[in-house]
């Protein structure tokens, strides 16, 4: 469709830039569902646990979000899983969250006020990570919590951590492939 568009339209035919860009779109659609396909197939049956990385340094929801922007400064993470007063993990308080509060209101406010409480941000450890990646809450915010059986935070897992691990396997693939050329030639 490309060709016969991009042809059609240096032939003078202006509904041929049309058809070249219907061609792009659908050329773009159809890499974008094989890298998915790729994805599903890598990580089918892998637990949350094996790619999570981020140590779970937790923030209580009872902390200040002035105290809260101390933690982000001292640590540099991006986010922060909140802990109510027995340590389980009820949300995740993100730097966007924190930046988007004006900080005349920093001492006066709760990292507990201002985390996502959403459930679909707190993630077994050994959660099939297909399941994660189909949520829209961790699609949306980047990472989630990983939780153990009694909710305390043990780990963060992110999309950056997710991204790694496939170019990892991109690297096994790749090295196979060398070595095997490398043999047959």
């Amino acid at each position: 469709m490309i060709v016969l568009g991009v042809m059609s339209w240096l032939g003078g035919a202006v509904d041929g830039a049309v058809l070249a860009l219907i061609g792009g779109f659908i050329v773009m659609a159809a890499s974008a569902e094989q890298a998915q396909e790729q994805v599903l197939a890598a990580f089918a049956g892998v637990p949350v646990r094996e790619l999570m990385s981020a140590p779970a340094i937790a923030i209580a929801e009872e902390t200040t979000l002035g105290d809260a922007q101390r933690e982000f400064e001292r640590h540099r993470y991006s986010s922060f899983p909140v802990t109510d007063a027995s340590g389980r993990a009820v949300g995740l308080l993100t730097i966007d969250q924190l930046e988007r509060t004006p900080i005349s209101e920093h001492d006066a406010r709760l990292a507990g006020e201002l985390a996502d409480r959403d459930p679909a941000l707190l993630a077994d450890e050994h959660e099939d990570l297909l399941r994660l990646l189909e949520r829209r809450a961790f699609a949306r915010v980047g990472r989630a919590v990983v939780i153990d059986a009694a909710r305390r935070p043990v780990r963060l897992i992110s999309q950056t951590d997710i991204q790694r691990a496939i170019r990892v396997r991109r690297l096994r693939t790749n090295e196979r492939y060398t070595k095997e050329t490398i043999h047959h030639a």
